[in-house]
């Protein structure tokens, strides 16, 4: 069975409804949309295609970097792991520090002590170890861990 050779598409309109149809499930970056259209279509129709979804608004840098923090506050995780996010979807980490200004980590990270960890008692120490542990996986910052366990215990 041989496989068959596809030729890109060079149709920049193609390219661009394309696009449509991805941001219509969720926010991409401009490089994560790029990437995902390089496969199907050539350089030049991705590129027009794209710069047109961003003329016309229907993609947004910032509404990705919005989308992102939210994502992260809802998971419970910290800034480490939200800027590794970022990098994971061909995104500008640094973009990112106005939308985690607004942010409290150690709320949240209070927060998910409370839901994960709600009938345990974190006077033992190992049991502190484990929680400190558990949000140092998630991103948070040596501190906030620190911070956060010892507002749950008290």
């Amino acid at each position: 069975m041989a496989l068959k050779n596809k030729v890109p598409d060079s149709s920049a309109e193609a390219a661009y409804l394309a696009c449509i149809r991805l941001l219509g499930r969720r926010e991409y970056s401009k490089a994560e949309l790029m990437r995902k259209l390089k496969g199907r279509f050539t350089r030049e129709a991705a590129s027009e295609g794209l710069r047109r979804c961003v003329a016309e608004g229907a993609q947004s840098d910032e509404r990705f970097a919005q989308m992102l923090v939210r994502h992260a506050v809802s998971a419970h995780l910290g800034p480490q792991r939200l800027r590794l996010e970022a990098v994971k979807r061909c995104f500008d980490p640094d973009a990112l520090e106005p939308y985690m200004d607004e942010v409290d980590f150690d709320a949240i990270a209070l927060e998910y002590l409370k839901s994960h960890y709600q009938d345990t008692d974190a006077s033992d120490f190992k049991t502190a170890q484990k929680m400190k542990s558990a949000l140092y996986r998630r991103g948070f910052e040596l501190e906030t861990c620190i911070y956060a366990v010892e507002q749950f215990s008290s």
